[in-house]
């Protein structure tokens, strides 16, 4: 990630974004909520304050360009682990101050195409954001009506290293100190406590679960059945983007669990369905996490649709009763037929997506 980092320049970087984004439409994504905290074509204090953020308006105009809704997440990262400095190709992702990257906040608030494009704040996560800015930009985004997100114990190390430095876990670290609602969403929570998720939930926040890259990067577990069982509500994200896949990341949510307890049809709607429980993760969730009037075809919500070739090889056979079934379990992107973001129908290349 670092080396890729380093090697990108503005037209680089808005090429990779834009294909990352023309893909998600391939695979009946309408919204991304981008996690985006690559600013800088270079360490800020080398090149003139014009281009010191230069990255932020890139990526807005591929997600533009390519057509998808974009949710900005405009992310402070400001130390590499606690108390140590950002280097190398981090000092890209960096703030340059506090002051620096609230007022960037601001112009892109103003900056931003408000038909398809809005903005949240992140903060990394505990490691990377000290707790005085930690409190200052969720006042900030709850104040200007904003999502907030943050990753939250995806890894062991995360948590020990958080113990080092202040005594609590991150997600104890956020509940004892920072205004957590319905407008907040915890990115990972693999290793959280069954306690703090209970408190979590019953704050009325979210977790945004990366299936894909967290198998791909052996982190673990989220524990799924607890926090629904709770009335927890789960949402997914693509992350690092080895695999831009709604349905796979959904069967890997679902399959991943399965094989953790051994255990068939873990989520489940009140018939128990697996297809439909899934579908809301990756829909009605997900538009909730963003705070984006989408997720279901109601009055009120964008036109955001997809059809789904039924000649297709993948779903020949498939009932009517069967059919969700049949996409998420066992298909790819390639049965995905049309698109539509806010009614606009999105072209992309008939390719082979499998």
């Amino acid at each position: 990630m670092y080396r890729l980092a380093e090697s990108l320049d503005v037209d680089a970087f808005y090429t990779h974004s834009r294909r990352a984004f023309e893909e998600m439409l391939a695979a009946g994504m309408t919204t991304v909520g981008e996690f985006h905290y690559l600013h800088h074509p270079g360490a800020h204090t080398s090149i003139p304050i014009e281009q010191q953020w230069a990255f932020d308006a890139a990526v807005a105009r591929a997600a533009d360009d390519a057509g998808i809704r974009l949710v900005l997440m405009q992310t402070f990262y400001a130390t590499g682990n606690f108390t140590t400095p950002l280097s190398g190709a981090q000092e890209r992702f960096g703030p340059i101050s506090r002051d620096a990257f609230a007022n960037q906040l601001r112009r892109l608030a103003n900056q931003l195409d408000s038909s398809r494009q809005s903005l949240s704040v992140a903060c990394h996560s505990v490691r990377a954001v000290a707790l005085d800015d930690l409190r200052y930009f969720r006042d900030m985004a709850h104040a200007n009506g904003w999502p907030f997100h943050i990753h939250v114990e995806e890894v062991r190390k995360e948590i020990d290293d958080c113990r080092a430095a202040s005594g609590q876990t991150p997600m104890r670290l956020l509940l004892d100190n920072l205004r957590i609602d319905e407008r907040v969403t915890a990115i990972h929570c693999t290793h959280s406590t069954t306690e703090d998720l209970d408190e979590w939930i019953a704050r009325g926040a979210s977790i945004c679960v990366c299936p894909i890259t967290e198998g791909n990067l052996s982190d673990g577990f989220a524990d799924v059945p607890h926090i629904r069982a709770r009335g927890g509500r789960v949402c997914f994200g693509s992350d690092c983007n080895i695999r831009i896949c709604v349905t796979e990341e959904l069967r890997m949510l679902e399959f991943s669990q399965r094989l953790r307890r051994e255990q068939r049809g873990i989520v489940v709607d009140v018939d128990g369905g697996c297809a439909a429980a899934l579908m809301e993760i990756g829909t009605i969730n997900g538009a909730h996490a963003l705070d984006v009037p989408a997720g279901a075809i109601e009055v009120g919500k964008h036109a955001d649709l997809l059809t789904i070739n039924l000649d297709h090889p993948l779903m020949l056979g498939a009932g009517d009763e069967a059919t969700a079934d049949s996409f998420i379990f066992g298909c790819g992107n390639a049965p995905i037929d049309q698109v539509w973001v806010a009614g606009v129908e999105r072209a992309f290349e008939q390719r082979d997506r499998l």
